[in-house]
């Protein structure tokens, strides 16, 4: 299969055959862009752990972090080989791409509405993320300020992702 080879030698003389096997293992793939990970594709499945812990629900491929620590993806391939890759994530801040104008984002931990304010009026598409960076709402934004409705949330860490024509910028913060 893909990740194993078998090599077999025979020498004369009532010597018997020897068969030796070598599994392969790929190289990481994991690759960090701002707040995602992504461990590339060509896997049949994949899961995703946090320090040791699995994260309930982060099975695709990408996965959008919201806190520094170790990240391991479990992956499976077409031959049913299961494999591990490793990834540490040591991103203090991960609001540093802040080129779309965010002048604070409050209250937080939030409870029903979170405020975001800009330093100016544009086009911006802001996407609510959860823990598992599966994306459940999307809104264009125009105006200076903006109120996200966090009353029918779930309690748990959520990461807002605001895009403007040439940057992106990250937020996490914590429903109660």
């Amino acid at each position: 299969n893909d990740d194993e080879l078998y090599l077999t030698s025979h020498c004369g003389g009532g010597i018997p055959w020897h068969i030796g096997r070598i599994t392969t293992t790929p190289n990481p793939t994991i690759t960090q862009n701002v707040a995602q990970l992504n461990a590339g594709g060509g896997y049949t499945s994949y899961q995703w752990f946090f320090n040791g812990n699995i994260i309930n629900g982060a099975t695709d491929s990408v996965y959008t972090f919201t806190q520094n620590g170790n990240y391991t993806v479990s992956v499976v391939n077409s031959s049913g080989c299961n494999h591990e890759f490793e990834y540490t994530v040591t991103t203090t801040n991960i609001e540093h791409q802040n080129f779309v104008g965010v002048t604070s984002v409050f209250p937080n931990p939030a409870t029903d509405y979170l405020t975001i304010r800009f330093n100016t009026t544009q086009k911006r598409i802001m996407k609510l993320l959860n823990a598992t960076g599966v994306e459940i709402m999307s809104a264009t934004i125009f105006e200076n300020e903006s109120k996200l409705n966090t009353s029918t949330l779930a309690a748990g860490i959520y990461l807002i992702r605001i895009e403007s024509e040439n940057s992106i910028f990250y937020h996490q913060f914590i429903k109660l």
